[in-house]
Order: structure tokens, then C-alpha cells, then sequence
């Protein structure tokens, strides 16, 4: 399934109670096990156990791992680990006290510390995190967070740092969508929770029998539950949290409640205004004015006709707005829109200033009133709004990304805003995605006459006697790290001392050139016991890489098993893919060169057989590896297409009115924006992957890991059993695009590492149980068709 590709989708059901349980934990650093022929190799189920830190928000860039308590004397992480045994993830919140810590570090209270201290741990045996948002209330006394029941619907707690029960601060019947505490004031939005019973929910009386249904798409005609839960479609209301109690926040009228959809959340420091985001209710042409920050498909702004007025869909338009918490009335505070780009991907909260007389935006566009000419207009970085006056200044305009150029990844982003000095002065923090080091810092400042002046500054001097962050590489697994100021460091948390006597092989960057010379980078992972000058199979893994991160499976554990392959004795490269052509005509064909570069690098330099390559897509890249199969038939002796997209005709009709309008722009802009009819049918004929199936010759595993995914993928694996082509397809109910659940990951990475190292290696696991599975594979491989002839002028 393939789905924007500026927001990861992801299937929300989710699960977590309170537990006293909680992982094993070692001061002791982690080391690399030696790999001897005595180690046991890393496996599926290692990669399920491995605990990974959790960021306490979703943002971009410029998220710490470790939340400091205001007071600076305690600090919080968590971490998250799968455990087969209960089919749960378990997720636990752990607490420092900082002046241990700093004697620790110095040498001056090594007993004292006594390790990290489990605050709260919860588990969850569904889709969504057990653990959501975590957050120090403005007294640092406590915690606050999100956990989920059985059907995945989440609530609001308070969890003490000295102990005793966390206390829920929601109702029970709520699925708290988002959460907000300044001074004690705390707000939320919910709905209601969306059980896994009704997740695919088709029919029956909770459910309309006549249903008014232009304009919409099939899936959620036929789950319509699924798109509430998925997208967080439904309407949240505002609640309050009064003396400890959930308290409904009242409409002007003092009767309804107070509607919001996908919202922002920024609280006033007196706790009388709430800062949000509203859908745009009529978008009008004057706006077409304004350009997003990506000329992307279906990014760009279209004005309203009749029947889209008052829309809400999940590419629709929003701006910022206020509600006064006391009388309930909800007021622009801007006459202009929020640029979509930064809306996904810049999060950063609004700030007010401390008098809240004024108020920080990211993303916001200037109004058109005050902008001269007629040309395009792009959106401010950060602008201030005057609250009395509702005076707009544009503080630094946005230039247009061209997300074509290598630079568009370092870019440096908006990750902090504030304002100090008595409001005198708004400070930003920009920072480029993964950066460890590079922050910049603006600040700004307002003359006697109104206008801005910026000037760059020095990042924040750490007034702490030292830092904690979880330090990590591609081949070092991560740990919580106190440093001091001269970096001397000691490691608080080791996470997975359960790793150190498993031999898992080694990663590290490996960068090629495509038969354009444009310069492809990915991460090359090497089996344990690494022999040079053999020649080992390989097994290509798409999708993108991050580089700061300990390489476990992938950019997701859906079909990718990276280090559970090599062990396998296969070389795994992870590949990085280049924008160039991005979400435009030509974006398969580059991906499929890139990949064949690749191969042909590494078989060069003899680590790999050409004859014994492997290749794994998922959700966007599907089209890369579908065109590679076509281009050259037997460039791959297996392959797996995992809720991947494919360019297909069928593919692009269940694209019609999918989450709004502009997917399906989006869509066809990979044909050159022809739709498939009349003299567009030409093109698509020509360069859709889906009409040229009949030229593949690879075994390909295929996998869906829900209902809607089935019925958006269906069309691929038919059309391949319909020519009788060697395709195997894993059906998993109730997963998810990002497969998480542990005995899921099992059945399906599992299946995955026999997969190659059967077509590969020429191997079976004697497992008795999946005797019928290799009897099935065997008599593909008896029948396996003959391979076409490559495509001519193929590089």
C-alpha cells in the first residue's frame, strides 16, 4: 500500500495497562560480540526484543530523547521492547535524579547511583504505541502521558516521581487524541474511542444502510470506522482538567461542545486562551497566490468550487485560530492560511510571549492585503501576531525546496521558539534532520516602531553540569549517555544487555554512482564471520535510510529483516534513494537504475554473486522494483513486494477521492499527470509497471497486513496469479502498515528471512511445521517460467 509520502501511515489500535514489570538494565556501555563460530547468530526474534528509545513527541527535527524536569532535578526517557511470550509491547518510563547522575559522572557518588529507576511501564498487544506522549507537568513533581487501553483508545495520566499509582485524568470512555499543560492548566482533545470490533465494521445497526456516496472513496464505504481510527479522521471535543477532574470545555452558546479536527494545541501563560488550527472553510482564488514550500502534486492550492466549500479533507488548508476557554467562542487570528509542508513536517508549537500580548506562528502565510504585486507568495518561517490588534509581521519569509537537490535533506529546520527577555526577544533553533551538532540560532527583536530585526546568536549556554542523550550509531546500539562539558561521559542505560554475546554482523555506509553519476548512499551489512574475497548472496532492502540509528530490520519491520538476514550468511544493503525525479515521471526507472548500480559495484569488488540477488519494497518504493523486474527479468531470484505500491491502472482508480481530491494528482503526476483514458491511456500502457507483469519471471512474496490493504493490493497479486507466476502472498488480519504487534513481526519477517535464504541459499529450516510452506516453494521452483530477454538500452 502505498500512501502520502510526507506522513507515514499507520493503523491506530493500540493497548497498554500499568505493570511493575520492566526490561533488565545495566550500567555497563555496550560492546560488540566477537563473532566466533561458538556466538549465536542474531535472529528475528532478537530484532523483535531489542528495546529502542522512544521520542516523547512526533516532530522532525530537534527532538531530544530525554525530557529535563523545569526544575532541572530529575530527567526522564523510555524505551520500548516486544516480548513474544505475551504478544505485547512494553514500554517503560525511566527516571534519573540528576544530582546522583552529575556525582555519578563526576567520580564523587558512584554508589549512590543505583541505576535508572522504572517510574511506569505499560503494555500493549495491538497496532498502536503503548506509550504516547510523555510530558513534565510545570511543577516537575510529575509525568504526564498517554497509555491505551485493549481497543487502543488512549488516556490521559499523571504519574508522581515519588511514587504511588498513576492517576487517570480522562474519562474512560474518551480516546485522548492530544494534550497540553502550562502552569498547572491542562487541556485535551478526544473523541470517541473506535473498538477493534468496529475497526472493519461493514455492516449492521451502528452503521448507515443508505449512504449518500459521491465524493468519497471505497475504502471507507467499506470500513468506515477504519479511516476514523487510521487518520484520526473524527472530530476531537475540548476538555479541561479541573482539580483533577475532566471538565467539557462549553461553545459560545454554552450547550455544544467545542469541535476541533488534527489540531495544534498552545495554551496561554494565564490559561484563558487556547491557540489551534482550524480547517479552511472556503479557500478563495486570490489564494492560488500562494505556493507551497514544495511544488509536490496535489501540495499545490486550488481555490473552492461549490461543492468543496467546508471540506475537511486530509490535504485541506488550515489556519490559525483562538478559543477563549472561558466563554467558549473560537475566532481567526489570522486571515491567512498554514503552508501543508510545515504543517507535517516543521511541528513546532506556536509561542506566546509571557504577557500574551502576542503570539509566535510557524508555517503561516502573510495576508495577501499586505503583500504588494501579484506574484507568488511563500510562507513565513515565523511570524507574530499582535493578540489586541491582530497586526501581522512576517519575521523571515520561506524560499521554495527543490526536493530534487542532495541539499534538500541538510536543510536546517525550524526545531525550538521562544521568547526571553520579559518578551522582548523571540529566540528560534534551527537544526537540519538527524544533526547531532550545526544548531543555529536567530534571534529576534522589535524597534520602538514595530518592525523586526534578527540577528544570528550563539546556541543556548547549557546551564546544566551536564547533558544525557542516547547515543547511537548504524552499527552501535543505543545507550542513555551522561557527559560533561569536556565530553567525558558514562553510560546511565543499557537497554539491551541481552545483545552482548549474539554475533550480529556489522553496518556501515556504503555509497555507489547510477549510470548517471549521481551519487547513491546506503548502509552494506555484513554476516557474521565476514569472509573476504567470497562472493555472498545479496538482498536489497528499499526505502530510505537513517543513518543515526542502530540498523535493526529497516525502515520498518514490514518484510525487512536486515541483520536477521545476514546472520543468514547474505550480504544486506539498505538503500537511501535519491530525490531526483521524486513523485514525478521517471521516479521507477531511476529507482530500478540505482539498484542495478549497486549490484553491479558490489559485484565488481567481488562481496557479492550477481546471479544471487534479493529485493524487499515497501508502501512508495514498490514501482522501483516492479520496473527492475520488467526492465530485466532476471536480475532478481526473489523479491518481495510488502503493502507496496505498483503504478497499476487499478491502483490509481482506488486512488480516486482516497484522502481527498489531490492523492489522486498526486497519483497521475507519475504519468506525466495524463489520467488513464483516451490518448492518456497511451502513456500509461507504455510506462505503467502494472501493464507489463506479464514480462516478470522473479518468485515474489507478497504481503498484506489488513483488510484495507488486501483490498488496495489486490489487483497486483492477482494479475501475478493470473499468469501463473511464482507468487506467494502472507495475509496478516489485524496489522498494520508498519507491522509492530510480535507474533506478526514474527510470522512475517520470519517468513522473510526463509524466503531468501531458501531462493538463495538453497536452504530449508527443518522446522517440521513448515514442511508444507518448502513443499509449496519447491514446486514453484519446478515450474518456474523462462525469462525474457532485458529490455534494450538498460544500464
Amino acid at each position: 500500500m502505498t500512501h502520502h509520502p510526507l506522513q507515514p501511515f499507520a493503523l491506530v489500535l493500540c493497548i497498554a495497562v500499568a505493570a511493575t514489570a520492566v526490561t533488565a538494565v545495566t550500567t555497563a556501555a555496550a560492546t560488540a560480540p566477537t563473532a566466533t563460530a561458538a556466538a549465536r547468530r542474531w535472529t528475528v526474534r532478537d530484532s523483535i526484543g531489542f528495546s529502542t528509545f522512544l521520542t516523547p513527541e512526533q516532530r522532525s527535527v530537534g527532538v531530544s530523547r530525554v525530557r529535563f524536569s523545569p526544575d532541572g532535578t530529575h530527567f526522564v526517557a523510555a524505551t520500548m521492547r516486544g516480548d513474544l511470550d505475551s504478544g505485547r509491547r512494553i514500554a517503560t518510563i525511566w527516571l534519573f535524579d540528576s544530582r546522583q547522575v552529575d556525582a555519578y559522572l563526576h567520580g564523587t557518588g558512584a554508589e549512590a547511583f543505583d541505576g535508572a529507576r522504572p517510574l511506569l511501564s505499560v503494555g500493549g498487544a495491538s497496532n498502536r504505541d503503548p506509550l504516547g506522549s510523555w510530558f513534565w507537568s510545570g511543577d516537575s513533581r510529575s509525568v504526564l502521558y498517554l497509555a491505551a487501553d485493549d481497543d487502543g483508545a488512549r488516556h490521559l495520566y499523571r504519574a508522581g516521581i515519588d511514587g504511588g499509582t498513576p492517576v487517570a485524568l480522562s474519562r474512560a470512555d474518551q480516546d485522548v487524541s492530544k494534550f497540553e499543560e502550562r502552569d498547572g492548566a491542562i487541556v485535551y482533545l478526544a473523541h470517541r474511542p473506535v473498538t477493534a470490533s468496529e475497526l472493519y465494521q461493514t455492516a449492521g445497526p451502528a452503521l448507515p444502510d443508505i449512504v449518500e456516496a459521491t465524493g468519497q472513496n471505497d475504502l471507507p464505504l467499506i470500513f468506515p470506522r477504519w479511516v476514523d481510527a487510521e487518520f484520526e479522521r473524527s472530530s476531537d471535543e475540548l476538555w479541561r482538567v479541573e482539580e483533577g477532574h475532566p471538565a467539557q470545555v462549553l461553545a459560545a452558546d454554552r450547550k455544544s461542545p467545542i469541535l476541533l479536527k488534527d489540531t495544534k494545541l498552545a495554551q496561554s501563560s494565564d490559561g484563558s486562551k487556547l491557540l489551534v488550527t482550524t480547517f479552511v472553510h472556503r479557500i478563495p482564488r486570490s489564494w492560488e497566490r500562494y505556493r507551497p514550500l514544495i511544488a509536490y502534486p496535489g501540495l499545490q492550492i486550488v481555490a473552492d468550487t461549490p461543492e468543496t466549500v467546508g471540506s475537511s479533507g486530509y490535504f485541506r488548508l488550515k489556519q490559525y485560530a483562538m478559543v477563549d476557554l472561558g466563554s467558549g467562542s473560537v475566532s481567526l487570528l489570522t486571515t491567512s492560511p498554514i503552508d501543508l509542508m510545515m504543517n507535517f513536517e516543521d511541528a513546532v508549537t506556536a509561542a506566546w510571549s509571557d504577557d500574551d500580548a502576542r503570539i509566535a506562528l510557524p508555517g503561516a502565510y502573510p495576508p495577501l492585503a499586505e503583500v504588494p504585486g501579484n506574484g507568488p507568495v511563500y510562507p513565513c518561517t515565523i511570524a507574530v501576531v499582535e493578540i489586541g490588534s491582530k497586526a501581522f509581521s512576517c519575521l523571515q519569509p520561506q524560499a521554495p525546496i527543490d526536493i530534487s537537490k542532495p541539499s534538500h535533506g541538510k536543510r536546517k529546520r525550524l526545531s525550538a521558539l521562544y521568547w526571553r527577555a520579559g518578551g522582548r526577544e523571540l529566540v528560534a533553533e534551527f537544526m537540519a534532520s538527524g544533526a547531532q551538532a550545526g544548531k543555529t540560532v536567530t534571534v529576534y527583536t522589535r524597534a520602538g516602531d514595530g518592525k523586526w530585526s534578527a540577528k544570528s546568536a550563539d546556541a543556548p549556554a547549557d546551564v546544566s553540569k551536564f547533558k544525557a542523550t542516547v547515543r547511537q550509531a548504524l552499527d552501535e546500539p543505543p545507550v542513555l549517555v551522561a557527559e560533561d562539558a569536556k565530553g567525558h561521559g558514562k553510560v546511565l542505560l543499557d537497554p539491551n544487555p541481552q545483545i552482548a554475546g549474539i554475533a550480529r554482523g556489522t553496518a556501515a555506509l556504503y555509497r555507489w554512482r547510477d549510470p548517471d553519476g549521481e551519487a547513491w548512499d546506503g548502509a552494506l551489512v555484513k554476516p557474521p564471520g565476514f569472509r573476504p574475497g567470497h562472493r555472498y548472496p545479496l538482498v536489497i532492502q528499499t526505502h530510505n535510510l537513517d543513518r543515526d540509528e542502530f540498523l535493526v530490520d529497516g525502515p520498518s519491520a514490514t518484510g525487512f529483516a536486515a541483520r536477521a538476514l545476514a546472520a543468514r550468511d547474505m550480504l544486506v544493503l539498505q538503500v537511501d534513494e535519491i530525490r531526483k525525479d521524486f513523485g514525478k515521471s521517471g521516479e521507477a526507472k531511476t529507482g530500478a537504475a540505482g539498484y542495478r548500480a549497486a549490484i553491479r559495484q558490489l559485484s565488481k569488488e567481488g562481496l557479492v554473486d550477481p546471479g544471487k540477488v534479493g529485493i524487499i519494497t515497501w508502501s512508495h518504493m514498490g514501482p522501483n522494483v516492479y520496473q527492475g523486474m520488467i526492465e530485466q527479468p532476471g536480475a532478481y531470484k526473489a523479491a518481495t513486494i510488502a503493502e507496496a505500491s505498483s503504478d497499476s491502472y487499478p491502483e490509481y482508480l482506488q486512488n480516486i477521492d482516497y484522502m481527498g481530491t489531490e492523492r489522486e494528482k498526486m497519483f497521475r503526476a507519475k504519468m506525466g499527470g495524463e489520467k488513464p483514458f483516451g490518448k492518456g491511456l497511451q502513456t500509461w500502457l507504455r510506462d505503467s509497471p502494472g501493464f507489463h507483469l506479464d514480462r516478470i519471471c522473479t518468485p515474489i512474496l507478497m504481503a498484506f497486513n489488513s483488510p484495507v490493504a488486501l483490498q488496495y493490493g489486490w489487483d497486483d497479486y492477482a494479475a501475478l496469479r493470473a499468469q501463473d507466476k511464482p507468487v506467494d502472498l502472507l495475509y496478516i488480519r489485524n496489522g498494520d502498515h508498519e507491522l509492530v504487534k510480535p507474533r506478526e513481526r514474527l510470522a512475517e519477517q520470519g517468513r522473510n528471512v526463509d524466503w531468501y535464504d531458501y531462493w538463495l541459499n538453497g536452504r530449508k529450516d527443518p522446522d517440521p511445521a513448515k514442511a508444507g510452506r518448502y513443499r509449496q516453494w519447491d514446486a514453484m521452483k519446478a515450474a518456474l517460467p523462462a525469462c525474457p530477454a532485458d529490455l534494450p538500452g538498460i544500464r
